[in-house]
């Protein structure tokens, strides 16, 4: 009897991991809107586990491009060290039970299969903010090639934050650099977004340029040609990921504006009638590709919320904001390498934007 109990519990705690790493890809990345469908085997769940469960985190691995080589440290210029005052409406706490902002650090990492993810650059880094009260939400892209000064570990670029003290560290770094509080991190292998993109039937994505990238990076240090046309494509899972990484003849600008594009698609497919029952159909399939991809501090509770915020948020609520040359600049460093730092008082006025305020 004891024996069958247990088996069942473990049943179930599948399961809640299975529907809780659904829910943190779907809400903190691309913000989508989960069904009622999902929200219903979660609510299953949490009714045999208990609501006070314990903060769901899970290894991690990824493929991604070569790391940067190290750079020397040099003196970084007086105007691009200044940080903003925190926003008012950008609470520490981040307690949504009593109607607070949360804001959370989604981190790609940088890594191929053969090096150790504990030493992984963050290859993209994008702000996600949830307001209960305004009912907004907002996605910020900062660049990776930000030359910050880091707590304890000197000048670098900001990428290199998550190698040098890991997620928790990432997430406080970036949170004084912009001068506004983090209450929650992710860190997401670009593998399990290709997965859900295939998952859930592929996205449609309008391509404004040609764009024929011959050193487009594989994940053995070789090369991966993509080419795709201007115009409206169907993409699926690799032709999506290739598009939001690649760099040929264009700013690291442009591409993280191609991200929150992608991010944008995927939620507009999920939210669709035919997208759940796909998931739905595959759920074995997402199990195996997404644990241990993720890590996060997110508690399933938080997660439920999140969802029940964002199931019918719409898309014109959501802000979509990029770091870009309007608040940074170029600068060469002492050892010649060519990185952004940014121009003080342009960044209050981008994070307002970020927060969906006037």
């Amino acid at each position: 009897m004891e024996a069958n109990q247990a088996r069942a519990t473990r049943r179930w705690s599948n399961r809640v991991i299975l529907v809780a790493t659904i829910a943190v890809v779907a809400t903190v990345i691309a913000v989508i809107a989960v069904t009622s469908t999902v929200l219903s085997a979660m609510n299953n769940a949490m009714a045999v586990r208990g609501v006070n469960n314990p903060q769901f985190i899970t290894t991690i691995y990824s493929t991604a491009e070569p790391v940067d080589q190290p750079i020397a440290q040099v003196e970084i210029p007086t105007a691009a060290v200044a940080v903003p005052t925190a926003l008012p409406s950008a609470t520490p706490s981040g307690d949504w039970q009593k109607g607070e902002r949360v804001t959370v650090l989604v981190m790609g990492i940088d890594q191929r299969p053969v090096e150790n993810p504990a030493y992984s650059l963050s290859d993209s880094l994008i702000l996600m903010t949830m307001n209960p009260l305004s009912r907004t939400a907002g996605m910020m892209s900062i660049p990776r090639d930000l030359w910050v000064d880091l707590t304890n570990h000197g000048q670098d670029r900001i990428n290199t934050a998550l190698a040098s003290g890991g997620p928790q560290y990432a997430m406080d770094e970036v949170s004084r650099i912009i001068g506004t509080p983090i209450h929650h991190y992710v860190r997401v292998n670009f593998v399990a977004m290709q997965k859900i993109v295939d998952l859930i039937g592929g996205i449609d994505v309008y391509v404004d340029q040609d764009i024929n990238d011959q050193q487009y990076p594989d994940m053995n240090y070789h090369f991966d040609p993509f080419v795709i046309s201007k115009g409206m494509h169907h993409m699926d899972g690799a032709t999506a990921l290739k598009y939001a990484r690649t760099r040929h003849n264009t700013s690291d600008f442009y591409r993280m504006r191609r991200q929150q594009q992608v991010i944008m698609a995927i939620r507009d497919r999920a939210i669709s009638i035919g997208a759940i029952p796909n998931l739905a159909a595959n759920a074995s399939e997402i199990m195996g590709t997404l644990v241990g991809a993720i890590q996060t501090d997110i508690s399933l509770p938080e997660i439920v919320q999140l969802i029940l915020f964002a199931k019918d948020l719409p898309a014109e609520n959501i802000s979509k904001t990029v770091m870009d040359e309007t608040v940074v600049q170029d600068y060469l460093t002492g050892g010649g390498a060519q990185v952004l730092v940014l121009i003080p008082d342009k960044l209050p006025a981008l994070i307002q934007r970020f927060y969906g305020e006037p």
